[in-house]
């Protein structure tokens, strides 16, 4: 379980949005931060295979997008180490059998993970993944979102192990679930890899 204060949830979506409707302005402080993330970019790229080719080059606009979510908060985020990126793989994938089938109900399970480190960062991804009121041209098939989520949540558990927040972060020490609605323009998070 993480040590650091949850960032509030209507912060992790404002800030969404942002990055959402205005990529560009967002793009060179992504591509800043992601470089401090490498063995993230890379496990990622290791680990996409499964990832249908609709939705190839994603997983790594989203590791920028979450990576950007980290930085507006401030601090300091750390590079890590591949043996942190392997336990949270293992801790994640532990926690598979328990969240299957991926319908419709998953982000509720998750939730009720309670060593999650960030649940509101994870929460955004989530509704951005499997929440009804997405646009049908938005949604991912079950089986995708799962395996995009999964990625992501490594890379989350991964940032906030990493990450020392500014002495004046203000952040959430009890997580609850709010329920706001899924950002508007989620994939237009920008290409990092131009």
């Amino acid at each position: 379980m993480s040590s650091n204060a949850y960032i509030p949830r209507v912060q992790i979506h404002d800030w969404s949005e942002d990055i959402g409707t205005h990529p560009l302005e967002h793009k060179t402080a992504i591509v800043r931060v992601v470089r401090t993330q490498r063995k993230l970019l890379a496990f990622i790229k290791q680990n996409d295979g499964a990832i249908s080719a609709g939705s190839k080059g994603l997983p790594s606009r989203m590791l920028g997008f979450v990576a950007r979510l980290f930085d507006l908060a401030g601090g300091k985020l750390r590079s890590p180490t591949w043996d942190q990126i392997k336990a949270a793989q293992a801790q994640v994938m532990a926690e598979v059998d328990g969240l299957l089938p991926p319908d419709a109900r998953l982000p509720e399970r998750v939730r009720a993970v309670e060593w999650r480190a960030q649940p509101h960062v994870l929460d955004e991804l989530l509704t951005a993944l499997f929440d009804e009121r997405v646009p049908l041209d938005r949604r991912f098939e079950p089986a995708e979102a799962l395996k995009l989520f999964l990625l992501m949540w490594v890379c989350v558990e991964v940032m906030d192990a990493n990450w020392r927040p500014r002495s004046s972060f203000v952040g959430e020490p009890v997580y609850r679930y709010s329920d706001i609605a899924p950002m508007s323009a989620f994939g237009e998070a920008p290409d990092i890899e131009d």
